[in-house]
């Protein structure tokens, strides 16, 4: 399972940003067991979209009242599995006016994703992601939630823990740091950018 470690600086960006979340979930309900009720929170709304005979995902999605949307997309034009196809067939469901988020079921956002995501200043042009700490295995989840360190404490400080950072891709021969899809956030207007390629 990954775990968010969000950073970010206190700016004057607005404290009502609307954001709306597509979770992609196929077979992978026994982790959207976990996340699913921990990250609605930090959305206006989120919508997760499975395939037809994942009855898991759609459960868990039944309980919590998230929209749950069942789709063969994943596999036209004979695709193996084609996630962006997937994604997309989310975002058509959204409204898409404010900012959007694509996230796979596997990542666990901290109780203060929202309040960072309000404080920092987004540029409506970009394409923003995160970092994620990577736990190894389901008793160190349990460990973990049973008696969570505090990540940001004070106000100052910000303590690297308790995973280790996962791999990052930084093209050092272009641009440097690439939003890899397993989080990706955007604004849909000031992008230009309404269903992904």
């Amino acid at each position: 399972m990954d775990y968010l470690h969000a950073d970010a600086a206190p700016s004057q960006a607005p404290l009502n940003l609307k954001i709306e979340a597509v979770v992609t979930c196929v077979n992978y309900g026994d982790y959207l067991a976990w996340t699913l009720p921990a990250n609605k929170q930090h959305f206006n709304r989120m919508v997760v979209v499975t395939r037809p005979d994942d009855k898991l995902t759609q459960q868990l999605c039944a309980y919590y009242h998230i929209d749950c949307y069942p789709t063969y997309d994943w596999h036209r034009n004979d695709d193996a599995f084609n996630k962006a196809k997937g994604i997309n067939y989310g975002l058509s469901q959204l409204e898409k006016d404010g900012w959007v988020v694509h996230l796979d079921a596997d990542i666990y956002l901290p109780p203060r994703t929202k309040t960072f995501l309000q404080r920092i200043s987004l540029d409506q042009a970009s394409l923003y992601g995160i970092d994620r700490m990577e736990c190894k295995t389901f008793a160190d989840w349990i460990k973990f939630l049973s008696a969570p360190p505090l990540q940001h404490e004070g106000e100052i400080f910000v303590h690297p823990r308790p995973f280790p950072l996962a791999v990052r891709i930084a093209r050092l021969d272009r641009d440097g740091y690439v939003p890899i899809g397993f989080f990706q956030l955007w604004n849909p207007k000031g992008s230009g950018v309404v269903l992904l390629r």
